[in-house]
């Protein structure tokens, strides 16, 4: 309601009165305590569902940027085995990508490394073969599991901290096709594919998967 207002004039000069009475305020009515609470709730509740949807977005977006990153080293490493040249028949000198699952003080579950298999065994052996780079995911980003796709040694699905060593995909020159193999104590057994599976460390329902076949096939899914 308005108030309304009337000019007078006196001996003094003009001046200007409210022309209203008390009893029009007694209609006006304000917000109550419960009122003022339950907005204040309710802005409250969208604004942390905002957050958390947003947060879970931007964890999204960074397992799969990971994973993307991670099979476009492995079609590097692939590349690299393509374009060697041979002598006499003689490819020797395979370039492969390790997972370590022994999680320890010096290892994690983002970190793995690239190497030249230089005595040919198709595993990752530090005192025989030729370290290239030692690479880690990023920072909130982790390794939950790798799984085996198709037939192979058991278990079907390994994890860090695990029994097994680690597993290792290495590139076969001069064709694309890969060996993956599970790594076990003193021996390696051949696996036809493999199923990289990173999360986010933010929230483990967040994941992408590298997938590595035999037959040279990389994607992510």
């Amino acid at each position: 309601m308005f108030s309304r207002f009337i000019l007078t004039r006196g001996r003094r000069g003009a001046s200007v009165q409210p022309c209203f009475k008390a009893q029009e305020l007694q209609g006006v009515r304000g917000f109550t305590l419960i009122e003022l609470l339950t907005v204040i709730a309710i802005i409250i509740f969208i604004s942390s569902a905002l957050f958390f949807q947003g947060a879970r977005q931007r964890a999204g977006t960074e397992v799969k940027n990971a994973a993307y990153g991670l099979a476009l080293q492995l079609r590097e490493l692939q590349a690299e085995a393509l374009g060697v040249r041979g002598k006499s028949g003689d490819f020797s000198g395979r370039v492969g990508m390790n997972f370590f699952l022994e999680v320890d003080d010096q290892k994690d579950d983002r970190e793995y490394v690239t190497f030249v298999d230089a005595d040919d065994d198709f595993r990752y052996t530090p005192a025989a073969d030729t370290l290239l780079d030692t690479l880690a995911l990023p920072a909130r980003v982790r390794i939950r599991e790798i799984n085996r796709l198709g037939s192979g040694q058991d278990p079907a699905t390994v994890t860090p901290g695990g029994e097994s060593n680690g597993v290792t995909v290495v590139f076969v020159r001069p064709v694309p096709d890969a060996t993956i193999s599970l790594v076990q104590a003193a021996a390696a057994y051949p696996w036809t594919g493999a199923e990289i599976v990173l999360e986010s460390t933010l929230d483990n329902t967040v994941a992408a998967k590298v997938v590595v076949k035999d037959a040279g096939v990389i994607y992510v899914e």
